[in-house]
């Protein structure tokens, strides 16, 4: 108060301790700052992402359809990806594709639970037990080197050339990398989280899927989509070389019979269908890892 009695006005720099949130010193409300992009841009960021990824892929598709349309390239020898689209229409009207495919899911499914099943347990034995270990590596070393395509007529020798052989190559062909990420998986496992378990009480059974299969789970799941995509290779290689049936067999057989334009639909088929295959199994594996990504 001034020495006549008047008020003095506040003259305090400071700002006021109680505001309310979102209001200036001034009193006026501030703009909304949330740091979050909105669900659009979101969405929006998340497809520019996909297009540069894509990117690739639609430029050889763009090559593919002009290519043989400016006649760099006989139409007959590569016909244009318009062209081979239609053709795969084609197929699917009269249901020709849906049988072949069939049929090939069928055996390329049987041989790789079997190679998926058989390898996980016995790359994780062979990490868990020497003796074990010692029995089977140098089997796995002897024929891991050796191309599976070359193994097919001794195949057609054993089992015939019906689909059990054609199983059977493909459960060889897939459980040698589960076995050996598998293997690896189990054996990087930290001394420390296996000392820590036993410490706790936990036995042999218990410690082996509380602490190693978890832990031992990443790479174990990429030897898998590694299996997956061998098992493709496989299938489709044993019904060319030995096969009445599949999408194999029609690749050959559409060769010989000089339809190139339906040798390259049922080869774009098959290249969609190991795409989705490998989408899939990734979504599968982030899925299946999410509490690893949480803890991380």
């Amino acid at each position: 108060m001034s020495p006549d009695g008047a008020k003095r006005p506040n003259r305090n720099p400071r700002p006021s301790t109680f505001r309310r949130d979102g209001e200036s010193p001034d009193g006026a409300k501030r703009p909304n700052r949330d740091p979050r992009p909105s669900t659009f841009r979101r969405h929006g960021l998340r497809a520019l992402k996909a297009l540069a990824r894509g990117y690739s892929l639609g430029l050889l598709l763009l090559l593919w359809e002009f290519v043989p349309r400016m006649g760099l390239v006989a139409a007959d020898i590569l016909p244009p990806f318009s062209t081979t689209i239609r053709n795969v229409g084609t197929l699917i009207m009269e249901g020709e594709l849906q049988r072949h495919v069939a049929l090939s899911l069928v055996r390329q499914t049987a041989g790789l639970v079997l190679g998926v099943v058989g390898g996980v347990t016995l790359g994780v034995f062979m990490a868990w037990s020497r003796g074990v270990r010692a029995f089977f590596e140098p089997l796995l070393m002897l024929t891991n080197p050796i191309p599976k395509a070359a193994l097919i007529p001794l195949f057609m020798l054993w089992f015939g050339i019906g689909t059990f052989s054609k199983v059977m190559l493909i459960f060889v062909g897939t459980i040698i990398p589960v076995v050996i990420s598998s293997f690896h998986a189990v054996a990087d496992v930290s001394r420390n989280h296996l000392w820590s378990a036993r410490a706790m009480g936990d036995g042999t059974t218990r410690m082996l899927l509380r602490v190693v299969l978890p832990a031992a789970s990443p790479q174990v799941l990429t030897g898998i989509r590694l299996g997956l995509i061998v098992s493709l290779i496989v299938l489709v290689g044993s019904e060319m070389l030995a096969g009445r049936e599949g999408l194999g067999w029609f690749i050959a057989y559409t060769m010989e019979t000089g339809a190139y334009d339906l040798t390259y639909a049922s080869m774009l088929t098959i290249a969609v269908i190991g795409f989705c295959y490998d989408r899939l199994y990734l979504a599968l594996m982030h899925r299946l890892l999410a509490w690893k990504e949480e803890g991380a």
